[in-house]
Formats: C-alpha cells, structure tokens, sequence
C-alpha cells in the first residue's frame, strides 16, 4: 500500500544518502606527517541546530560578491559538504528534532506537534542514548525550552539549556522590569536564576552571550570521554526581538522590500554573531581537534514570499504558501533546511568542501549515518 511504497521508497533514499554521507567521512585523506594526527575511533559528533533558518539567505554559489546576512555561518557552509536538497520531516521544532535523534519520521516516533508528553513519544534507540552506550558523555543545550522539552529520557546525561517549569512564565511576566532587565545576566544569575540566564523564552531580556556562557562552562566541565554535544539556537524563532530591527531593514531593505519582517532580519544577525562565538568555544576547548560537526536548520520560515510557493511562477499562488511554519508541508521557506557536514583535525576542516545536489537528504538521515560512520549499529 502507500505506507509500503513511503518505507521503502525513504529506505532507498537514506542508502543513497548515508552512502555518500560515509564516503566523506570515511575517505578523507589523512596526511602521514605526525603534525596531523589520524582522529581517534571515537571522534566527538557536534550537532547544531538553527530554529527556523532559512537555507536559501546564505547565498551559495553566488560569488563573494554575494552579501550574505549571516557572514559567519555561510562561511562555514561553503567549507563543508553541503546537501541543498534537504528538507525537514515536519515544520516544527519539537517533531523535527525528535526525527534527529531518532531517524524517525514523527508518524513512527509519535512527536506529531511541539511539546508531546515524553510518554506519547517513543524513545528507544536515541542517538544520545546509543552514543552513550558507545562511551560517549553526552549533552544537550537549547537556549528555548518551551517548544522542545528535552529530557534524559532522550539520551542525554547534561543539560545546557535554562530551566523549564512555571517559573519560566512568571519570568517572562516580569521581564520589563528594570531590576530583571538589570540583572538576567549576570553571571551569577546562572545559579541564581536558572529559569532566567540565557533564556531565550524571556525576549526582551535574553543574552545570546549568555547562553554561550553556558554552553561554555558545560563544556569546559566535561569529563575523558569523547563528547556528543547537540545545541539549539532559537534566535529566529518567534516572537522576534524588536530591538535593531529599523537598522536590519535599512541593511537589507532589498530584503525587506520583497516581504521579510525586518525584526527577523535582526535576528539572523544576532544569530550568526552567536554561532561564530560558539565556533569559538569548541576551538577553544580543543573539541575541533578531533570532530564531526553537522550544521542543520530544523525548518524554515515562510513570509508568504512569491520564492515561498510550490507553484509554477505563472500558475495559481497562495493555496499552499502559509505563513510561519507547521502551516504547509510543501512550501519551500517551510520545508527545506541546511544540512552541512564537517570532519575536523586539528582545527582545520578536511572534507573537501562542495555541494551534491543530486543527493536528496532529511533529518531523519543524520542519526544513522553518524551511527554507521563511528561504527555504532543503528537500531
């Protein structure tokens, strides 16, 4: 029947997928100068999400006389093997981040909408769960609990990201106030205020700097073992930071002119600042002398553009388009995400760089593919 026909038919296109994934990976030249060494058998595996990135702002292929809006992060891209024709199972954040850590579509992991109880969602065999069993200390930091509640049932042994529970909304209640305003991040507010440091829920207060430090002091408490560390930047999400946003659209008023929301322009920018500092930390932390780094967006977001359509130019419009994300299943602002791979060795990338555009992808392939590249059997 249909089900049959989408199983198999996604079974062919992971084999197509991880085979090449594998290839770059495992086919890297090693130099056999002892300045570089070989990487371990158990490399560190770095996953960063971006909430709501849309892959098509960063221009590829279009020369540096393309300005892209997030400088850092195309730089990165264009350094990687990169899978232009990646989408993401669902347009939302909870159901297509359990599709990463399950190489499930949300129809078998039961996360079909945000914040499904953990006991509706099936947990078994979790890429932190089967890493960890491997010998892998694990964490995960997302700077915004509310759309993905991730908990240890998912595999992780840390957490990075702020506090979640009631105190969360009484936070954001009183984040006006001048003292919160003051104070949120402080660094001592880090122990003091779980609930409030680096949250990224509390808009008008939040600190991309803040949840860095976070992700900062995780890693630098890291014990021998090699490290999964999945992170998960929220900026773009909505509601959006209004501070800066009459700057962005005057920055990228071509941009703004075509139907992007200028305060969502912003937050690209203050996103893009945040992932070079991140890149920062893992250099600084010597986590990129020996690691898999997979860049992905978890959806996109849709403005209702005319470049956001299925449709033929000419044809009908607006039937499929939506705004936002969760809306559509077909739009291209929602549906296609980033998907960039990296092997690292002594801080230096090794994986020729370049796209495969013949190549379709999903996040339900990272999960397998990291597992058959480090050796691990996928369940």
């Amino acid at each position: 029947g249909v089900l049959a026909l989408a199983q198999a038919s996604r079974r062919a296109r992971w084999s197509v997928t991880a085979l090449v994934l594998g290839m770059s990976l495992l086919s890297v030249d090693w130099p056999a100068s002892t300045s570089v060494p070989k990487p371990s058998a158990a490399p560190h595996v770095i996953l960063i999400g971006l909430d709501s990135f849309r892959p098509d702002l960063l221009l590829l292929g279009q020369g540096d006389s393309a300005r892209s809006i997030t400088p850092s992060i195309r730089a990165f891209v264009e350094e990687s093997r990169v899978f232009p024709d990646a989408t993401t199972p669902f347009p939302r954040t909870f159901p297509a981040t359990v599709s990463v850590m399950t190489g499930r579509w949300p129809y078998r992991h039961g996360a079909r909408e945000n914040l499904f109880g953990e006991h509706r969602v099936a947990l078994r065999d979790t890429l932190g769960a089967r890493l960890s069993d491997a010998g892998y200390q694990t964490m995960f930091g997302m700077d915004e609990v509310r759309f993905a509640n991730i908990t240890q049932g998912y595999g992780y042994e840390h957490f990075l990201s702020p506090r979640d529970g009631i105190v969360d909304f009484v936070a954001e209640a009183m984040a006006s106030a001048a003292p919160l305003a003051l104070l949120a991040n402080a660094p001592p507010m880090r122990r003091l205020a779980p609930h409030i440091y680096g949250n990224r829920a509390l808009t008008a207060v939040y600190s991309p700097e803040a949840f860095v430090r976070r992700v900062r002091g995780g890693i630098a408490g890291r014990d021998g073992r090699p490290l999964f560390l999945h992170l998960h930047l929220t900026l773009p999400h909505w509601p959006y930071r209004e501070d800066g946003a009459e700057e962005a659209k005057r920055r990228w008023a071509a941009l703004a002119e075509e139907g992007f929301r200028p305060a969502y322009l912003r937050s690209l920018e203050e996103l893009d600042a945040q992932f070079a500092e991140i890149l920062g930390v893992l250099r600084d932390e010597e986590l990129l002398d020996d690691a898999i780094v997979l860049l992905y967006s978890d959806h996109g977001q849709s403005f209702a553009l005319a470049r956001d359509t299925f449709m033929a130019p000419d044809g009908p419009t607006g039937a499929f388009d939506g705004f936002g994300h969760g809306s559509s299943i077909v739009s291209p602002g929602q549906v296609d995400v980033l998907f960039a791979l990296q092997r690292f060795a002594q801080g230096e990338p090794t994986i020729a760089s370049g796209l495969e555009p013949e190549v379709p992808a999903s996040l339900v392939d990272i999960a397998p593919t990291l597992l058959d590249v480090i050796g691990v059997p996928a369940p």
